[in-house]
């Protein structure tokens, strides 16, 4: 079988997990599974698979002034659920690595936890007769995801 080249983040997962001794096996077929995810690895008895995704350099720079920090993210937590599909009885983890995109922040915690789980925000309730708002009142909207786990790859200077 020929050699599978890595991306860039793939690269620095395998570095991260023999960095703590954890083997693991690239595009392992799973049984009754029609997706390989790309890193299966034992830990204490349960298999964990892992798929890295990474953003490329962005096709034109970008113009203009709207930007939305969730979008490019979102898009990587769509195709890892895809991945994931069939994988319901597995604990599941995905892989963001970014060294090209400019407008993606995945060393925000904000913008990552509004990704995953809904745009960040602080709503409540406002009373439109007196124009008072209660702030001690506050929701937001949840999106429960998919995921077991997230690994941001990052290779700090």
């Amino acid at each position: 079988m020929t050699e599978v080249p890595r991306t860039q983040g793939e690269i620095l997962f395998e570095q991260y997990l023999a960095s703590q001794c954890l083997a693991f096996e690239f595009e392992k077929e799973h049984a009754g599974k029609s997706k390989r995810p790309d890193y299966t690895i034992a830990w204490h008895g349960q298999t964990i698979v892992f798929d890295v995704k990474d953003f490329d350099r962005p096709e034109k720079a970008p113009t203009g002034f709207v930007f939305d920090p969730y979008t490019r993210i979102r898009e990587r937590i769509n195709q890892g659920r895809d991945k994931f599909k069939d994988y319901k009885d597995f604990c599941c983890g995905l892989v963001l690595h970014n060294a090209v995109q400019p407008l993606v922040s995945l060393h925000e915690p904000d913008i990552m936890l509004g990704a995953m789980y809904g745009d960040s925000g602080v709503t409540f309730p406002v009373n439109t007769s007196t124009a008072v708002g209660d702030a001690r009142r506050k929701g937001g909207r949840k999106n429960h995801s998919l995921f077991d786990c997230w690994h941001v790859c990052r290779r700090d200077s």
